[in-house]
């Protein structure tokens, strides 16, 4: 008889503890579809540089979504490497369609040309923006 009773209150308790972890794992899930994000806060960036193949410190970049005519603010605090911008960042989530959007990063220089990139970005499963097209460097006239 006892026997019995420790098998069964094995079998309890083990649906318990069961039960205990897949709660812990759905507290520590704070988001509306069911998705689990990871913690870490992407930025994209593209790196511009002159024709001599130096980077280009004079410029300042507005990113827009042309679907909306939307400006996206970045919010992201880490410093860029001299001639590396930031266009587009996980503070933006909200704005981006989770099945993509074309954006239009308009950089204007203080000593050059002006000029446009374009871009397609996603945010799959809503988590983080990520580039699917669009290029890393420019070499800038």
């Amino acid at each position: 008889m006892v026997a019995t009773v420790t098998v069964g209150w094995d079998k309890r308790m083990r649906r318990r503890i069961g039960i205990c972890i897949a709660a812990l794992g759905l507290a520590a899930c704070d988001t509306s579809n069911g998705v689990v994000c990871t913690a870490e806060f992407r930025a994209l960036t593209v790196t511009l540089l002159d024709s001599a193949g130096q980077p280009v410190l004079d410029a300042t970049t507005v990113t827009t979504i042309p679907r909306t005519g939307d400006t996206l603010p970045i919010t992201w605090l880490g410093t860029p490497v001299g001639g590396t911008y930031v266009y587009v960042d996980d503070g933006a989530n909200n704005a981006i369609r989770e099945l993509g959007d074309s954006l239009r990063v308009d950089v204007d220089r203080s000593a050059g040309t002006d000029f446009s990139i374009a871009y397609f970005v996603d945010v799959p499963s809503g988590c983080h923006v990520r580039k699917v097209t669009g290029p890393d460097t420019v070499v800038v006239p």
